[in-house]
């Protein structure tokens, strides 16, 4: 009985932090702000403007042909491996001094006069520790820079809306 009792607060508590997100405030109080999704970031520290954010289905449509910008994902290796953006490139994972130096080679390679998307995909944008350095870094290189909408994840925002992924 006492098993049954235990298991069924934890049940109950799991299902409430679940739904309701024990670890985020309350969904009256997230920022209002379009360029980033996310309540744990102030206005002041995200580098793009809603003008520098672009939606999934515009990507999708525009890849494959001649006016596509350059996808580059800024995340985990694993996350690209897993699946990614179709003919995204892997940029280095930006949120460590490594990867904003894997980056800034990769960036190296790219034409200046193409703008180039990036995204991570590994959380909600507004969480993630790579997108915002990856940004900046990009800017401050001289290119012409747009976030990826994805306010959730890749898996949400991107592959299960049907859009172009590949492997590997």
């Amino acid at each position: 009985m006492l098993t049954r009792t235990i298991f069924g607060l934890v049940f109950g508590l799991i299902t409430v932090c679940t739904t309701f997100g024990c670890d985020r405030p309350p969904a009256d109080s997230k920022s209002e702000n379009p360029s980033d999704n996310s309540a744990s970031a102030s206005a002041s520290d995200v580098p793009w403007t809603s003008a520098d954010v672009v939606a999934g289905a515009t990507v999708a449509k525009e890849l494959g042909t001649p006016e596509a910008p350059i996808v580059v994902h800024v995340g985990p290796e694993v996350l690209f491996k897993r699946g990614h953006v179709a003919g995204a490139r892997y940029g280095g994972e930006a949120g460590s001094d490594e990867g904003l130096a894997q980056l800034e080679s990769v960036a190296k390679t790219l034409p200046k006069d193409r703008e180039i998307v990036i995204y991570c995909g590994c959380c909600p944008r507004g969480d993630c520790p790579n997108i915002r350095p990856a940004f900046s870094k990009l800017k401050a290189l001289g290119y012409r820079v747009k976030v990826l909408d994805m306010p959730t994840n890749f898996r949400t925002d991107w592959q299960n809306k049907g859009f172009p992924v590949e492997k590997g």
